[in-house]
């Protein structure tokens, strides 16, 4: 293992093993975030588990100590790093990056309802083109009129619009 780990430091450049560094430092930087973001919705809580905010707190301090010992030519505990860590922040990004794409929609969604259409999709119509047209029964729907022929109606405003797709 020492020398895999001595061949790979070789190969490294001097570049490379700042970046891995920088990476190794923000990983458990973000590790202490979640951990601090548990503490606080744990504190917020009506009833907060005190013994879940003490071991979050441990798991802290454990992530604070490991963050200062950390050294740019420790290759081993670079990768430790990497490999124990970066799934966890990987996961609790996507499952933060899932909660606002959701959250966006549902905003999205009630101004959709609000404002109900675009002015690019709204068309005034003369009263007479309302009307239910005949038509023969091969093309007709359930009520006897074409129902794809006809346009859907919103009432907007004081006007009647059909929707144009």
């Amino acid at each position: 293992m020492d020398v895999v780990v001595e061949q790979n430091r070789q190969e490294l450049t001097m570049r490379d093993r700042l970046n891995r560094y920088e990476i190794a430092q923000e990983t458990i930087g973000f590790m202490m975030a979640m951990r601090t973001e548990a503490i606080d919705q744990e504190e917020k809580r009506a009833t907060p588990d005190m013994a879940k905010i003490a071991q979050w707190q441990a798991e802290f301090n454990q992530l604070a100590d490991e963050l200062d010992d950390l050294r740019f030519d420790d290759d081993a505990e670079i990768q430790r790093v990497f490999k124990e860590y970066c799934p966890i922040v990987k996961a609790d990004f996507e499952r933060a990056r899932a909660e606002a794409w959701m959250s966006l929609a549902d905003s999205v969604l009630k101004i959709t309802k609000r404002s109900m259409w675009t002015r690019s999709r709204l068309v005034t119509c003369p009263k007479a083109s309302r009307k239910n047209i005949p038509v023969p029964s091969s093309q007709a729907g359930s009520r006897g009129v074409a129902n794809h022929a006809l346009p859907r109606w919103r009432k907007h405003g004081s006007a009647q619009v059909a929707i144009s797709w």
